[in-house]
């Protein structure tokens, strides 16, 4: 089932995590996906299946991220992401098929060019997901910006006039 291959947003590090740093990385490229574990100064890696991806290279992205999150997942110490292609476009069918071939968790999945609601209800439809568990990533990075914002404000205010 799809909703066990997607964590909860921060799953790995048990709370909501700002991408300081985020390294994406076409999954095209069987040789860059192989040297991940040695980039450690990230957050998160992202392996992209969308704009990253030549048109004519879409297959073996999907077919390179089944083979390294099933194989190395495990090295890397950092969070997981896989940006699928748009649900407008004309891959979205076999994104969804890789992510429910998946062995292995990922810790977040980006979702691009969203245009509408109904494109987040299909894609949970289809990951056999709430709608809720999808946008909890959101929700979670939301208010860790809002907690941010509210501290440098303070930290601004106090430095000033202080």
């Amino acid at each position: 089932m799809a909703a066990a291959a997607i964590r909860q947003a921060g799953a790995y590090y048990g709370r909501s995590l700002p991408r300081r740093a985020v390294l994406t990385v076409p999954s095209s490229d069987w040789k860059k996906l192989t040297k991940l574990p040695t980039f450690t100064n990230t957050d998160c890696v992202v392996l992209d299946l969308e704009d990253g991806v030549a048109e004519s290279a879409k297959q073996q992205a999907r077919e390179n991220i089944f083979r390294y999150l099933n194989e190395s997942a495990s090295k890397i110490n950092r969070e997981i992401c896989v940006r699928i292609n748009a649900v407008s476009s004309k891959h979205i069918n076999d994104d969804v098929k890789l992510l429910k071939d998946l062995s292995t968790s990922i810790d977040c999945l980006f979702v691009p060019k969203v245009d509408s609601v109904d494109d987040m209800k299909w894609l949970a439809g289809q990951l056999g997901v709430s709608v809720n568990f999808l946008l909890y990533n959101i929700l979670l990075d939301m208010q860790w910006i809002q907690e941010s914002l509210l501290l440098l404000s303070s930290c601004i205010f106090e430095n000033y006039f202080c």
